[in-house]
């Protein structure tokens, strides 16, 4: 998902999407360990995305994303 869609969610879809990306990484790791997959791309995304959603979810909680005054 986009930036740009995320930050159209609400906190109760963020944290669902939070739940659904640990699963994901969880799942990746276990294929990889087993050597399932080699993909270890999609491992280092899944990742990279559970940080982009829970940096919007602190965002959210602290009143919004703060702007400079330039």
């Amino acid at each position: 998902m986009e930036i740009k869609e995320l930050r159209k969610m609400n906190l109760n879809g963020l944290r669902e999407m939070v739940e659904i990306e640990k699963a994901k990484i969880v799942e990746l790791r276990m294929a990889i360990a087993h050597k399932h997959t080699g993909k270890v791309r999609d491992l280092r995304k899944a990742k990279k995305n559970l940080a982009r959603i829970l940096t919007l979810i602190s965002e959210k909680e602290n009143n919004g994303p703060k702007e400079d005054n330039k």
